[in-house]
């Protein structure tokens, strides 16, 4: 029996994590084996655990890389969910398919674009191995219209910046990308999406 690979994905506070939350709850009342995921790097809310803007939680294994998912996974687990998937290497996508053929259900999330408007690491991958995808918006903090994008507030130019006061949801109209001529890490100058 083949699994699915179910994935979340949209701009910051678009209710990626809640989603990946209530999963959990649903799975516990069915008593479903499930076992959650986060990459290593992501500390904002909690070391151990995948947590919501809105302050759900659930006990999640880090891991350093993609592969380890296979290492911290029981035999027995039915579900699998990985948070933060914008974060790995593109070994995920080996470690997704595997999972799949294993029989597990397997429920992702992430960011799609990062503070540029660019995809962001192994998800347009993982989105085209997907069952399924829901691309979740939040609100615009300028207009209230649906954002699609996670506006970065804080002056910082490096391309993982974790945290959640420095973004703002947008929608296409309110993102800009901020002047990227003076970075070493882009050839382009960009002044406004619109």
């Amino acid at each position: 029996m083949k699994g699915q690979l179910i994935a979340f994905v949209g701009c910051m506070f678009s209710g990626k994590t809640t989603q990946l939350v209530t999963l959990t709850k649903k799975a516990e009342k069915e008593s479903r084996l499930f076992q959650c995921f986060k990459p290593k790097i992501d500390v904002r809310y909690a070391e151990n655990g995948i947590v919501s803007h809105d302050k759900q939680s659930v006990k999640a294994q880090p891991v350093a890389s993609a592969r380890e998912i296979l290492t911290f996974l029981e035999r027995t687990t039915e579900i699998v969910i990985v948070d933060e998937i914008q974060f790995f290497d593109q070994s995920l996508i080996g470690v997704l398919q595997s999972l799949v053929w294993q029989g597990k259900v397997v429920y992702v999330a992430g960011l799609d674009t990062d503070w540029r408007g660019r995809p962001f690491g192994p998800v347009p991958e993982v989105l085209s191995i997907a069952t399924q995808v829901y691309r979740l918006q939040a609100e615009c903090s300028v207009c209230s219209q649906p954002a699609v994008r996670s506006q970065r507030i804080a002056q910082s130019e490096e391309d993982i910046f974790l945290g959640t006061n420095e973004y703002e949801p947008r929608c296409l109209q309110h993102f800009f990308v901020p002047n990227l001529e003076k970075t070493n890490n882009s050839q382009i100058s960009l002044q406004a999406i619109t």
